[in-house]
C-alpha cells in the first residue's frame, strides 16, 4: 500500500469520525454521515441530516434557524449555509443588539452544491440540483436545475 493510499484512508476515518461526532448532537442523522477536515457546523439541535451526506472542506453549515439536508447530498470544498439574517430595522439600536430572524434552508434530495457555494437563508433547493461552483442562491430553486452566479439563476434544467 503507497503512502498516498494510507493517507487518504487515514483521512476518510477522520472525516467518518467527525460525522459521528456531529451527528450526536443533531435533531436527526441519518447513516453515511461524513464531514470533511476543517468544517464547522453549527446549531446542530435544529439539523435534520438524510442518509449519505458528504460535507466538503472548510464548509460552514449554520443551521440555527433550521436545517433539513434529504439523502444523498455532496457538498464540494467551501460550501456556506447560513439560516439566519441579523435584523437592521431599528434604528435606535445598532445591530449586533437586534437578534436575528430564522429562516430554515431545504437541500433537496441527491444535489451537489459547487465549490464555494452560498445558500443564504429561507432557500428551498429541490432535489437533483446542481449549484455552481461560487453561485450565491438567494431564492428558492425548483428540482432539476442547474444555477450558477451571483445571485444565482437556472442555466439549465437536466431533463
Amino acid at each position: 500500500m503507497s503512502v498516498r493510499t494510507l493517507n487518504s484512508k487515514i483521512e476518510y476515518f477522520g472525516d467518518r469520525l467527525r460525522g459521528i461526532f456531529y451527528s450526536w448532537f443533531t435533531k436527526k442523522t441519518g447513516k453515511g454521515f461524513t464531514v470533511a477536515q476543517g468544517s464547522i457546523l453549527r446549531g446542530l439541535s435544529n439539523m435534520q441530516i438524510g442518509d449519505n451526506i458528504f460535507i466538503g472542506y472548510n464548509s460552514l453549515i449554520n443551521g440555527s434557524g433550521g436545517l433539513i439536508i434529504e439523502d444523498n447530498v455532496l457538498f464540494a470544498p467551501e460550501v456556506k449555509i447560513l439560516t439566519a439574517n441579523h435584523n437592521y430595522k431599528d434604528t435606535a439600536k445598532d445591530i449586533i443588539f437586534q437578534g436575528s430572524t430564522p429562516q430554515p434552508v431545504k437541500i433537496g434530495k441527491g444535489s451537489w452544491l459547487g465549490a464555494g457555494s452560498i445558500i443564504l437563508p429561507g432557500v428551498t433547493i429541490g432535489p437533483h440540483c446542481v449549484i455552481g461552483a461560487g453561485a450565491v442562491v438567494t431564492r428558492s430553486i425548483p428540482g432539476f436545475s442547474i444555477v450558477g452566479g451571483v445571485p444565482a439563476r437556472i442555466i439549465k434544467k437536466i431533463k
